[in-house]
């Protein structure tokens, strides 16, 4: 079985708001949130952990943060990173976009994640090759859309099928 980790900020993993806009990297065993719709869909995988980040401490300490996150990826093994979704919550794809372009150029692997197009993380990480943006909803009222659809690449990814460009 393939192993995935899942990143999401602490909204999403049912931290808090606002109010917990420094919310420092953690690392949770299994999956969290979006995680559980994100895990019904995948075929032949398992999400083994849960990274959980502020976007605030992604966007403001991204050293730090990534840092921290590569010191809780240290010594696991992993097939694919899942990333949100996102929507158009642009601290949130900023966020979830520089994990997957860190995490595909440190650990060569896959890297999906999910924004709405107007979400300023599609520009600013759409010319990372690597890094699969799929095409997701403005609000989290179609999570379970746009899980579903990175739960599908995810799948063709880990299947080693090929992938062709939209």
């Amino acid at each position: 079985m393939k192993k995935v980790i899942l990143y999401i900020n602490q909204f999403f993993a049912c931290v808090g708001g606002e109010d917990q806009a420094d919310y420092e990297p953690v690392i949770l065993e299994g999956p969290v949130g979006p995680g559980t719709m994100l895990q019904s869909e995948l075929e032949d995988a398992c999400i083994t952990h849960t990274i959980v980040c502020e976007d605030n401490f992604m966007n403001s300490h991204r050293e730090g943060a990534i840092r921290r996150i590569d010191g809780f990826l240290e010594g696991k093994s992993f097939d694919l990173l899942l990333a949100g979704p996102a929507f158009q919550s642009g601290r949130y794809g900023m966020s979830c976009g520089e994990m997957c372009k860190h995490v595909s150029e440190q650990y060569k692997v896959p890297v999906v994640t999910s924004m709405n197009p107007e979400n300023p993380g599609v520009d600013a990480y759409r010319e990372v090759l690597s890094v699969y943006i799929m095409k997701g909803n403005k609000s989290a009222a179609k999570m379970r859309t746009d899980a579903k659809e990175m739960a599908k690449l995810a799948n063709k990814l880990l299947a080693g099928k090929e992938i062709l460009w939209a």
